[in-house]
């Protein structure tokens, strides 16, 4: 499904891309303007290219498929061409784009002649608070050599066979390890969709979804009734969002277009850090504002969203809840592969067992008292994490507490059997560790391949780690209880973050 990326080029032509080159000039010239097209090119300046490469590619795949499709819906259909940009800094590739003209005019209300992007990887921001996870190499071809790149696919609508939700769709999925690409063939093919270039309705998003094997958590918040926003209050969009870029399966956003009954959708797939945040203190001490949660989420120290928008571009931070709660109409936390159930579930499901295991703490432990205490305060703070048990025990393996010590090899390899194959890290931190110091006093591990279909939510708990000791359920006794035993930690005091 990769053959459009690794068709060779002709007719190269290379362009200095330092001063006096013009970006401007050149998208004005070439390709109308396209706002999408400056972002990329601002995109490269701003990461130190010094050369752009412009090749002509014949529609090989994909882009074969999507001609037919567009000859076929409109007679009159022509193009000008698909050109292959590839942006240069000291000869290493930074980021490429593959552009495409579109002209239909006869058949259509309203005309179409432009160019758009058909897909574009750009790196984000080398920045330490810029999160993005789990990014999936690809391999593009320029001229005739292959070079690999990583990054989030971005997708721009032709608005003649595919839309916003059609090019969502595609930088989720393409995401995927187990999937290499999607056509919108393919997509337009599972969703039932007959439309010229209109967007598709969560059934049709679901009904994609659902096909490649993805496992998600969706919202369709529907119009602004009563019950409605019950729903909105209860499940904002936000915990949903940050959930799936968190653990690197991403989410999509669909949203009303101001008083207009128009839709845009976008997919998100990481966000920013603020550690110096002034919310979540200012809240509890100035404005008392309430909440159901047991505990604060990791996400209110996200200062924004990072987001492909099609209609202007790649990798832009949107500020947290810029979009209002009560304009978003759909939402979907996008599971990382492996993983069955969401990250706010899984919150819910730590806070609940963190309770019930505080008779296993030993009080003379200040570190253990300290997480009693930010606990029953509603001071304590879950972050949950999508992980791989090799990942997991790596990360095990390589925390480092206060004084340095480290745990034992061979304890390790004990608890390993505890670990299952895909699992949630709940981690426990307070408002002084979590956001300026980066660091926990410890994590609970649930077990993320069961569906609450098939296990009790609180049958998922595997094992929790605090300063000093391991809390291991290792039977069922009469009555359901589980039966616990203690094992000992080497790590006595806080540890660094899962930095991912």
């Amino acid at each position: 499904m990769d053959k459009h990326r690794r068709v060779s080029g002709f007719n190269s032509q290379e362009h200095p891309f330092l001063q006096p080159f013009s970006s401007f000039d050149f998208i004005e010239k070439h390709y109308g303007g396209e706002d999408s097209i400056r972002r990329i090119f601002s995109l490269a300046r701003s990461h130190g290219a010094d050369k752009l490469v412009v090749e002509n590619i014949s529609p090989i795949g994909i882009l074969k498929e999507v001609q037919e499709d567009l000859q076929s819906l409109y007679p009159d259909y022509t193009s000008k061409g698909i050109h292959r940009l590839s942006f240069w800094k000291i000869d290493k590739l930074i980021g490429y784009a593959i552009v495409k003209h579109d002209m239909a005019q006869k058949s259509r209300k309203a005309p179409i002649d432009r160019w758009h992007v058909f897909e574009s990887i750009m790196p984000k921001y080398e920045h330490a608070h810029n999160c993005v996870r789990h990014t999936k190499p690809v391999i593009i071809r320029v001229g005739n050599t292959d070079y690999n790149l990583e990054g989030y696919l971005y997708c721009q609508q032709n608005s003649l066979s595919y839309a916003c939700a059609h090019v969502a769709l595609r930088t989720i999925l393409s995401s995927r390890k187990s999937i290499v690409d999607v056509s919108y063939r393919d997509i337009r093919k599972i969703a039932c969709d007959q439309s010229k270039g209109k967007g598709l309705d969560p059934d049709q998003i679901g009904k994609v979804l659902n096909h490649f094997g993805v496992k998600y958590q969706a919202i369709d918040y529907g119009e602004a009734s009563k019950t409605d926003k019950a729903i909105r209050n209860a499940h904002p969009y936000n915990q949903l969002v940050y959930s799936g870029v968190e653990s690197g399966g991403g989410a999509l956003i669909g949203f009303k277009l101001g008083s207009r009954k128009r839709f845009h959708i976008i997919p998100a797939f990481g966000h920013t850090f603020n550690k110096d945040t002034w919310i979540v203190d200012a809240e509890q001490r100035y404005f008392q504002i309430k909440t159901d949660l047991e505990y604060i989420p990791s996400e209110r120290w996200t200062s924004s969203l990072l987001a492909h928008d099609d209609n202007v571009g790649p990798n832009y931070c949107i500020p947290r809840l810029y979009i209002e709660n009560k304009s978003v109409s759909y939402v979907a936390e996008i599971f990382r592969e492996g993983i069955q159930y969401s990250g706010t579930e899984a919150e819910v499901i730590a806070i609940n067992w963190l309770d019930s295991i505080f008779e296993y703490f030993d009080n003379n432990e200040i570190w253990q008292f300290r997480i009693l205490s930010q606990t029953r305060r509603k001071s304590i703070i879950l972050r949950a994490v999508a992980l791989s048990k090799q990942e997991y025990i790596q990360h095990l393996q390589s925390m480092k507490d206060w004084k340095g010590n480290i745990e034992d090899f061979n304890f390790v390899k004990t608890i390993e059997k505890y670990v299952p194959e895909y699992l949630w890290m709940v981690e426990i931190s307070t408002t002084q560790l979590f956001p300026a110091n980066e660091r926990k006093l410890g994590e609970i591990i649930l077990d993320g391949s069961v569906s609450f279909q098939d296990k009790n939510p609180l049958a998922t708990y595997c094992f929790a780690r605090i300063p000093s000791r391991f809390i291991v359920p290792v039977s069922i006794v009469k009555g359901g209880r589980k039966q616990i035993q203690i094992f000992k930690s080497l790590l006595i005091s806080h540890t660094e973050l899962w930095k991912g």
